[in-house]
């Protein structure tokens, strides 16, 4: 690996450049880049890093440090993902497993983007799961005995927000009339068709 090379001593990357430096390739580098330490840095015109395998393998394994990540992906600034996943013969496009954290997180940071966006366009599911599904955006309400309405609050709500709600014990003549959105007060109020002689606990999730 000496063309266009620097490896020049222990400390040093080795790195390999094309004619006008369009493609490069860095091993070892101690934070050369400006990037930190790194083991591998590469940079191409259509691929950073490429990489693939016969039979059943795997094209690339990550393993992080600590509280470090296996991989790491950035998109790039023409829209483009970060990290992009195709599995072909059936295979899963992207797989994540974890003995103790979580599988597979995505993360917005802005109002717009969303965290995960699953997507079918054969007419397939867009989203499947396998086992229990928990949401941050539900919960239980206790209407108080002697009353026919409670409120919720502390929950983010916009104008397309949709609040839905059931009741959790059976009474005859007993059903949920409404539950209404205050969005600027960050909370709903469900209203009972009668007064309740012993508290009663409604379900309630949020859409939107």
């Amino acid at each position: 690996m000496l063309q266009s090379c620097d490896n020049i001593g222990n400390t040093a990357r080795t790195a390999v450049f094309t004619t006008a430096n369009k493609e490069w390739a860095s091993l070892a580098d101690p934070g050369n880049s400006g990037h930190g330490s790194l083991g591998i840095y590469a940079h191409g015109q259509t691929f950073g890093v490429y990489a693939d395998t016969g039979s059943d393998g795997t094209g690339v394994v990550g393993f992080g440090g600590g509280s470090g990540a296996g991989v790491v992906g950035f998109g790039g600034i023409s829209n483009g993902a970060g990290v992009t996943g195709d599995g072909d013969g059936g295979g899963d496009g992207v797989r994540g497993l974890a003995s103790t954290g979580t599988g597979l997180r995505g993360t917005a940071t802005n109002s717009q983007g969303a965290g995960v966006l699953a997507e079918n366009t054969a007419d397939g599911n867009a989203l499947q799961v396998v086992g229990k599904a928990a949401f941050s955006r539900s919960g239980l309400l206790t209407v108080a005995a002697g009353s026919s309405k409670a409120t919720q609050t502390g929950v983010a709500l916009t104008s397309a927000s949709l609040v839905l709600v059931t009741l959790q014990r059976h009474a005859t003549g007993l059903y949920v009339l409404a539950a209404v959105p205050n969005v600027s007060g960050s909370s709903f109020t469900v209203y009972l068709s009668n007064t309740v002689s012993a508290s009663t606990k409604v379900a309630w999730f949020v859409i939107n």
